[in-house]
C-alpha cells in the first residue's frame, strides 16, 4: 500500500449548495464529495459521517459532522478492481471495512477477495485479505454488535442464483462462514439488533421472493417469506435493505409488483406479533431501484431510494406519518444506479449518500415539519353533480416559518379554498377542500401540498371518493379453511356490502373453478342456500355461509375455488373470491432413508434414533415397524410412536444387537395412516457390523510452517489399519477458515485392508498473508470413531514488512511540507529509531520496522519553511504528548501537520526563569544525559499553553545557562511545557496567571527521573539589587551569614521569613542586629533545595535566593 495522504480540506470538492443550517431555509445541501464510484457510509448519532469510496484504483475516506461545510478527505491505500464496499462502526469508535475485489483475468484460479481493514480513532488504517474465491463476493451487508464484533453478509456468487453466507468475528478474528441460504438472489442486507441478534433480508426468484431470517448467536430461526404472492418486473436492480425499530421489531424495504402490475414498486414490510404486513412506498418501473430504509428517532419509517418514473430521475427520500406520505426530491440524477445510502442520527436529521459521476452526499433537515389532520380525505360516494367539501388542517411542528407554495391533486374535480400561504412555527391553517361530481367515477389518488421553496417538500395525502351507483364489497376478501378433519363439516360467514349510493343488484352467486371452460373442478365446498343476497340498498349488507367438508367428492388434501358474485357494480360486474381449504390429515415425513448402527461386539447393543415427523394437520398413527432382510434377526425396533399429533415429531428407537460375528444388512419397515398412499409404508436401510475396525491417523495435526504466498507445501496424512478387517474409506471434508487453500489428493485409500496403510498427500497453497488453518475431517467405518479430524494450519511468515508510513502538512492543510527530516521513536525511549530526509516529496516511509508502537517527529527546513517548530505525530509540540501508532503490518495514513511559532506577544507580563537538572535528596530533579546536580539543562524548546484553548501560545529554547524568557503576554492562564528527553510534566505544576496585580513571573524547572516540574518563586516580595542584601556563602550548608545593607540597619528587630520555592513560610525567626551589620543564622535543618530569604523590618523586606547543599 502507498502512504496515506493527510485528511485534506475538501473545499474544491463541493459542487453543489453547501451544508445549510436547520434555520436557512435555503437550498437542499448537495456535495460532490470527491470523484470515485462504489461506496459505503456509516453516520454516527450525533451526525458525523463517514464514507468509504474508490478511486484511481485506492481506497478513500472522507468524514464530517453535520455542522461542518468541508469534508476531511485521506487515501487509505491501493486496492483495487473493487466491485462492492461496506462498513459498520463498533463503540470503541473502530469503522471496519470490507471490500470485495474481483479479477476478471480468467487466468487468475481464485479471482475473488475479500478485503478487511479497521481505520482507528487515531488514524491508522491497514487492509488485510481475509478470503479467496474462484468466483465473485457480492452484496457485502455488514454490522457491529454492542461488544466490539461484527457481522458480514454476502452473496457467493454473481446475479445468478447463489448461496448467502454468513462470518462474523469473535475477539476480533474472523470465524468460519456459515450459509444461510442455497439459492439468494442480487441482494442481502444486514442489521444486527440492540440485543446482537441478526436480521437478513434477501430475494430468492425459485419461489421464496422476498424472505426474511432471524439468528441469535449460532442459531439460525427459519426462513420466513414475507410476501406470499410476491412478484418482480424484469428482476432487475433487486435491492433490499433490513432495520429494526427500538423493539427490535424488523423493516423491511424491498421492490416488487402490486396488483400484478409487472413493476418493481418501493415497497416496505414490518414484522409485529409474529405477523409480517407490507406496504407500497412509491411507483416503480419495470427495473428496480437502489434502496435504503431507516428508522427515525420518532420511529417512523424513512426511505431514501432512486426515483425512476421521475423525468429525469430524481434521488428522493420518503417518510410516513400515519397514511400520510412525506416526499422530498434531493436531487436530479442520471445513469445507472446499484447503491444509495441513508442514515439517521440522533437529532432526526437524514444523511444521503450515492454515485452518480462522482461522490454524492445531502443532508437533509428533519422531514415532518408539517402535519395534516385528518391524514385521509374520503368523500364518500357523492351523487352525480353533488359537491363535498372537507377541511383540512395543516400545522407548522417546526421552530421557524413554513412556506406552502401549491396544493394540487390530479383531477379537476377537486378545488381548494387557498393553495399558498405562509405558516408561522406551531401555527396552522385550515384548507376546504372541494369535490364537485360531475359524473359516477371515483378516485383513490394523492393531495399533494409542496412546501419549502426550493427544498420543494412534498406531503402525499391519500384522497378517496367511491363513484356514483353501486359498490360491492366483502368482508373477508378471502376465505381460508384450515386443517378440517376428514368429513368433517366446517362452516364460514362472508358478509357482502354495498358502499355505492344506489341499489345493488346481485344477479348470480356461485361456488366454481373451471379447469378449462365448461369443466368445473368438483370440490367440498358448498354454499349453504337459500339466502337473501339479491338486492342491497345504499349501506346495507347481508351474509353467506360456505362449508367446507374435505373427504366427500375430493380426495386432496388442499383444496380451492372460486366465490363468484354477478352484480350490477359498474367497476367489478363479476367479483371472484378465493376460497380455500387444507385437510386435516396425517402426512408422514422421513428423512433418513438409510440408518448405520455402527459396531456392537457379539452380545452387546448399540442403538440409534430415526425422526419420524408428522407433516399434516391430522393425527398420525405408526402402525408397525417390522424389521425384514438377511441379518434382521441382529436388529429390532421399539415403536413409541404410535400417535403423533399434527405438526409433530417423534423418534423411533432402532437397536441391534449381534449374535455372531458379521457385517450385517436388513431392513425396517415403518407402516402408518398416512394419507398419502405412497408414503404410508417407508423403508429405511438398516447396517451395522460386528466386526471390530481401526483407523489410525498420522500425525494427528498437520503444521506446514511458513510457505510464501502463490507457494505449495506438501505432507503427507497416513492412514493405518492396524486390525483384522478390512477399513472402508467413506469421505474427506474440508471445512474451517481457509478451506480453499489447503487441498488433499487420496490416491488410492477407498479401502485400506488388514495390517496396511496408505498415505494422503495434503497440500498448503496460501493465497494471501497471513496465518491460516483449516479441518480435514475422514470419515470410515472405524468402529470408535467413524469421523476423525485433523487440524491444518500454516502461515506465510512476515512476508509483509512493518512499516510506517504518512505525508506532512502545514499546520493549516493547505499546502505540504516537502522538504524535512523526519525522526522515528520508539514507544517508552527518546533515542532516534530512524532519520528520513525528505527534499522535493512530503510522503515518508519507514520500513523493515520491528513490530510496536512508534512515533514520529518532523522537523521542517527552516530555510524553506521559516517560523516553523518540530512537531510530533498527533500534531503535538511534545515527545511525552505524541501519538503512538501501533504498527504490525503496513500503517499508512500517519501524517503530521508542522505547527507554526506563535506570533509574538502584545502583553505587558512576562515568564521567566531557569531549566536545571540533577538528583538532591530531596530535590524535584533528575539527572539528565552526562549532566550533573544543578546543572542548567540548555538547548531544550520549552512552550507556554493558554488553558483556555489549549494553544501554544509562547515558544523558546533554553540557553547554555538553562534560562529562557517568554515576552509579550497578555493576561490569562498558562502551562509551561518542555519537550526534554520525552518526559511528561508533572500534573501538579501551578498554573502561571498574568494579571494587572502580577505581571512578572518567575519559575524554576527541574527534571527528576520521569517528570518535570515546575516551582513559581515566591510573589509580592520588593524585588531588590544584588548589594541590598549579601548573603553568604552560596549555596550554603549549615549556617548563613547576613549583611545587612548600611542604609537598611536600625535600631529595631528583624524578622527573617524563609519560603519553600511554592512560597509557602518554612520557618520565621526574630533578629536583632547588635554590634554591627552581620547576623549569624542556622540553617542545618533545612533540606536541600532553592529556598527564598525575606529580611523584614516594620519599614520594608528585603530577599534573596539561596540554594541549600550538602
Amino acid at each position: 500500500m502507498k502512504p496515506v495522504n493527510l485528511l485534506r480540506s475538501a473545499t474544491a470538492a463541493v459542487a453543489l449548495a453547501l451544508l445549510c443550517p436547520l434555520v436557512c431555509g435555503q437550498a437542499p445541501a448537495v456535495q460532490s464529495v470527491d470523484s470515485g464510484n462504489k461506496l459505503a457510509m456509516f453516520v454516527e448519532a450525533d451526525g458525523q459521517a463517514h464514507l468509504v469510496y474508490t478511486r484511481d484504483n485506492n481506497l478513500w475516506y472522507a468524514t464530517k459532522t453535520r455542522s461542518e461545510t468541508e469534508w476531511q478527505i485521506r487515501d487509505l491505500g491501493s486496492c483495487s478492481d473493487i466491485n462492492d464496499i461496506a462498513v459498520a462502526m463498533t463503540p470503541d469508535r473502530r469503522l471496519h471495512v470490507v471490500c470485495a475485489r474481483y479479477n476478471y483475468d480468467w487466468n487468475v484460479e481464485n479471482r475473488g477477495r475479500l478485503m478487511y481493514g479497521k481505520l482507528q480513532p487515531s488514524g491508522d488504517f491497514s487492509l488485510k485479505q481475509i478470503r479467496a474465491s474462484r468466483v465473485e463476493f457480492n452484496s457485502l451487508a455488514l454490522d457491529g454488535t454492542t461488544d466490539g464484533e461484527v457481522y458480514l453478509a454476502y452473496i457467493w456468487g454473481s446475479a445468478s442464483p447463489h448461496p448467502i453466507m454468513i462470518r462474523k468475528t469473535s475477539g476480533g478474528e474472523w470465524q468460519e462462514d456459515v450459509l444461510v441460504y442455497s439459492t439468494g438472489y442480487k441482494c442481502v442486507d444486514l442489521d444486527v439488533d440492540s440485543d446482537n441478534n441478526v436480521h437478513l433480508s434477501f430475494y430468492d426468484l425459485s419461489g421464496g421472493g422476498i424472505l426474511y431470517n432471524f439468528r441469535t448467536g449460532d442459531e439460525a430461526g427459519p426462513i420466513e417469506k414475507i410476501e406470499p404472492d410476491w412478484s418482480g418486473g424484469q428482476m432487475e436492480t433487486l435491492v433490499t435493505s433490513v432495520t429494526v425499530n427500538s423493539l427490535n421489531e424488523p423493516f423491511v424495504s424491498y421492490v416488487g409488483s402490486i396488483e400484478g402490475d409487472y413493476l418493481e414498486n418501493l415497497k416496505y414490510a414490518s414484522k409485529k406479533d409474529g405477523k409480517w404486513s407490507y406496504w407500497k412506498v412509491d411507483t416503480g418501473t419495470s427495473t428496480g431501484t437502489p434502496n435504503k430504509l431507516v428508522i427515525t428517532p420518532s420511529g417512523v419509517p424513512g426511505f431514501g431510494y432512486i426515483h425512476n418514473p421521475s423525468d429525469p430521475d430524481q434521488v428522493r427520500y420518503s417518510e410516513k406519518e400515519g397514511e400520510t406520505w412525506h416526499r422530498k426530491n434531493v436531487d436530479p440524477f442520471t445513469g445507472w444506479a446499484t447503491e444509495i445510502e441513508t442514515e439517521t442520527d440522533n437529532n432526526g436529521y437524514i444523511h444521503m449518500a450515492w454515485y452518480a459521476g462522482d461522490v454524492r452526499y445531502a443532508l437533509l433537515q428533519p422531514l415532518v415539519l408539517l402535519t395534516s389532520d385528518p391524514d385521509l380525505l374520503d368523500f364518500g360516494v357523492p351523487a352525480t353533480n353533488e359537491s363535498r367539501t372537507l377541511p383540512l388542517t395543516l400545522k407548522n411542528i417546526s421552530d421557524r416559518t413554513v412556506t406552502v407554495d401549491n396544493i394540487t391533486i390530479n383531477d379537476p374535480r377537486f378545488s381548494f379554498s387557498t393553495t399558498s400561504f405562509s405558516l408561522q412555527s406551531q401555527a396552522e391553517q385550515t384548507v376546504q377542500v372541494t369535490f364537485n361530481q360531475t359524473g359516477t367515477a371515483g378516485i383513490k389518488t394523492f393531495l399533494q401540498v409542496v412546501y419549502d421553496g426550493t427544498e420543494s417538500k412534498v406531503i402525499d395525502i391519500p384522497v378517496t371518493v367511491r363513484r356514483t351507483g353501486p359498490a360491492l364489497a366483502t368482508d373477508p376478501g378471502s376465505v381460508s379453511f384450515v386443517n378440517v378433519p376428514e368429513e368433517e363439516l366446517a362452516s364460514q360467514v362472508i358478509t357482502l356490502m354495498n358502499t355505492g349510493n344506489s341499489n345493488l343488484e346481485i344477479s348470480k352467486i356461485e361456488l366454481r373453478r373451471d379447469l378449462m371452460p365448461g369443466m368445473p373442478v368438483p370440490t367440498d365446498f358448498k354454499l349453504v342456500e337459500p339466502h337473501s343476497c339479491t338486492l342491497l340498498g345504499p349501506g346495507e349488507n347481508c351474509t353467506l355461509t360456505i362449508t367446507f367438508q374435505p373427504g366427500l367428492v375430493s380426495s386432496e388434501s388442499y383444496q380451492y375455488t372460486y366465490l363468484n358474485i354477478a352484480s350490477n357494480d359498474p367497476e367489478t360486474p363479476l367479483k371472484k373470491i378465493t376460497v380455500s381449504g387444507t385437510m386435516a390429515v396425517p402426512s408422514i415425513w422421513i428423512q433418513d432413508s438409510s440408518l448405520d448402527l455402527g459396531y456392537a461386539s457379539v452380545g452387546h447393543t448399540v442403538e440409534k434414533q430415526l425422526r419420524v415427523s408428522n407433516w399434516g394437520g391430522g393425527e398420525l398413527h405408526v402402525t408397525s415397524t417390522p424389521v425384514t432382510g438377511t441379518d434382521a434377526n441382529q436388529f429390532s425396533c421399539v415403536n413409541t410412536c404410535t400417535t403423533i399429533e399434527g405438526g409433530g415429531i417423534c423418534y423411533l428407537t432402532v437397536r441391534m444387537t449381534p449374535t455372531v460375528t458379521g457385517d450385517f444388512t436388513a431392513t425396517l419397515t415403518v407402516n402408518s395412516d398416512s394419507y398419502s398412499i405412497t408414503t404410508r409404508s417407508i423403508k429405511v436401510a438398516l447396517t451395522g457390523t460386528s466386526r471390530e475396525r481401526r483407523l489410525e491417523l498420522s500425525p494427528a495435526d498437520i503444521e506446514f510452517g511458513q510457505v510464501e504466498v502463490d507457494a505449495s507445501a506438501t505432507q503427507v496424512l497416513t492412514l493405518n489399519n492396524p486390525g483384522a478387517n478390512e477399513v472402508k474409506l467413506k469421505g474427506l471434508l474440508l471445512s474451517g477458515i481457509n478451506p480453499e487453500e489447503f487441498s488433499y489428493d487420496e490416491q488410492s485409500c477407498a479401502s485400506i485392508a488388514p495390517a496396511s496403510s496408505c498415505n494422503i498427500l495434503v497440500s498448503f497453497s496460501p493465497l494471501f498473508e497471513g496465518n491460516k488453518s483449516a479441518v480435514l475431517t475422514v470419515q470410515s467405518d472405524d468402529s470408535d470413531q467413524p469421523e476423525q479430524q485433523v487440524m491444518l494450519s500454516g502461515n506465510t511468515g512476515t512476508t509483509v514488512a512493518n512499516s510506517l508510513a504518512g505525508d506532512l502538512w502545514n499546520e493549516n492543510s493547505s499546502d505540504h511540507v516537502n522538504k524535512a527530516n523526519v525522526i522515528l521513536y520508539a514507544e517508552g525511549s527518546d533515542s532516534e529509531v530512524s532519520t528520513l530526509n525528505l527534499e522535493g516529496t512530503y510522503s515518508y516511509k519507514f520500513t523493515d520496522l520491528t513490530a510496536g508502537k512508534y512515533t514520529v517527529k518532523a522537523v521542517a527546513d527552516l530555510a524553506v519553511f521559516p517560523g516553523t517548530m518540530p512537531t510530533y505525530l498527533g500534531d503535538k509540540p511534545l515527545l511525552s504528548e505524541a501519538t503512538y501508532a501501533d504498527v504490525a503490518g503496513e500503517v499508512t495514513g500517519k501524517d503530521i501537520h508542522i505547527l507554526n511559532v506563535p506570533p509574538p506577544g502584545t502583553g505587558a507580563g512576562t515568564i521567566e526563569g531557569k531549566m536545571e537538572s540533577g538528583s538532591g535528596k530531596g530535590a524535584k530533579v533528575t539527572n539528565t544525559a552526562g549532566g550533573n546536580k544543578g546543572d542548567p539543562v540548555n538547548g531544550t524548546r520549552v512552550f507556554l499553553r493558554g488553558t483556555a484553548d489549549g494553544k501554544i501560545k509562547a515558544f523558546d529554547v533554553t540557553a547554555s545557562d538553562g534560562s529562557f524568557e517568554f515576552t509579550g503576554m497578555a493576561n490569562g492562564t498558562y502551562l509551561f511545557l518542555a519537550d526534554h528527553h520525552g518526559l511528561p510534566m508533572n500534573t501538579i505544576n501551578p498554573q502561571l496567571v498574568i494579571s494587572d496585580a502580577e505581571r512578572n513571573i518567575d519559575i524554576l524547572v527541574t527534571a527528576s527521573a520521569d517528570k518535570i516540574t515546575v516551582e513559581k518563586i515566591a510573589t509580592g516580595i520588593r524585588d531588590v539589587n544584588a548589594g541590598d542584601l549579601m548573603i553568604y556563602p552560596v549555596p550554603a550548608s549549615d549556617r548563613i551569614f547576613i549583611v545587612i545593607p548600611d542604609m537598611a540597619v536600625n535600631d529595631r528587630g528583624y524578622t527573617l521569613n524563609i519560603h519553600d520555592c511554592a512560597g509557602m513560610i518554612m520557618s520565621s525567626v526574630k533578629l536583632v542586629i547588635a554590634g554591627g551589620n552581620t547576623a549569624s543564622v542556622d540553617v542545618g535543618y533545612l533540606a536541600p533545595g532553592m529556598y527564598i530569604f525575606e529580611l523584614c523590618n516594620e519599614q520594608n523586606c528585603l530577599k534573596q535566593k539561596i540554594v541549600i547543599t550538602r
